[in-house]
């Protein structure tokens, strides 16, 4: 119950922090961007949505964390590009190879 109530005043703060900024004073946001990458490096993540850990981290002049983010969500879509692109190329080469027979 408690961990529910900590993602959920989480998630609220960066919404509300995205959608009004200056709304969350830098202080808070910072705690909870500390937490929630404290969090990620014990295997215990919380289930926040990464693209709005970098914008949020900008807001509150934390450029390290923007870019630490900003880097990681880059990565990630890096990785989705690549298997988009493996999965398109096994389509052909399956599509191919079965025309040959």
């Amino acid at each position: 119950f408690l961990q529910d109530e900590l993602i959920r005043s989480t998630s609220t703060a960066f919404h509300g922090a995205l959608r009004n900024p200056g709304s969350v004073p830098n202080e808070v946001l910072l705690t909870l961007l500390n937490l929630t990458e404290f969090m990620d490096r014990q295997g215990e993540a919380l289930p926040v949505i990464e693209q709005n850990l970098g914008a949020v981290a900008e807001i509150s002049h934390s450029y390290a964390k923007a870019l630490y983010y900003k880097e990681k969500e880059f990565r990630l879509d890096a990785k989705k590009d690549n298997r988009t692109i493996n999965d398109y190329i096994q389509q052909i080469t399956t599509t191919r190879s079965s025309r040959r027979y």
